[in-house]
């Protein structure tokens, strides 16, 4: 299965699960994880927009999101944009080199950023291993506060983990 399809697919389930909470469950703090499945799942929408917006430029700066409160709140919002991703990645965008743009500086002003060497397969491989800590994360959340959404048998799961547990069964 290639990097896209798999991306496509843990879009898919985060939809799915997006989609069968009220906007109130969506972008309610939850004591466990000290967040809204909201704020993880904008987050990784986010993350994934930018490397859209920012590949045909070469470089990839996800410090540059833009942080959009309304896909954290609205379980429409989110969904809009997880198809706006969809479609993208439907596209097939071809393997590319980027270069990645990284401050990791923990001081208050914005320092100078530091050149990686990567590609756009890269980048869109680190998105979904993202993705799925953000999704394992919130998945202790839904379980724990609304026990009837129904999630998918990999949701939050990591290829290799779901693979492990299948031949352990």
């Amino acid at each position: 299965m290639s990097i896209i399809t798999t991306a496509q697919y843990i879009l898919e389930d985060l939809q799915t699960a997006i989609e069968q909470l009220s906007d109130e469950q969506f972008a309610s703090p939850n004591s466990l994880i000290n967040a809204s499945v909201g704020q993880h799942s904008r987050h990784i929408i986010e993350f994934f927009q930018c490397l859209e917006e920012q590949t045909p430029e070469g470089s990839i700066c996800y410090d540059l999101r833009q942080r959009k409160t309304e896909i954290e709140t609205s379980t429409q919002a989110a969904s809009l944009a997880i198809d706006g991703i969809l479609a993208w990645l439907q596209t097939e965008p071809q393997e590319q080199s980027l270069q990645l743009l990284v401050d990791h500086s923990l001081a208050k002003e914005e320092q100078e950023k530091s050149p990686i060497q990567s590609s756009l397969h890269r980048e869109i491989a680190f998105n979904v291993e993202h993705a799925i800590h953000h999704m394992a994360i919130f998945k202790i959340s839904l379980k724990y506060a609304y026990p009837n959404i129904e999630l998918a048998e990999t949701f939050g799961l990591a290829p290799s983990t779901y693979r492990h547990q299948q031949r352990q069964s």
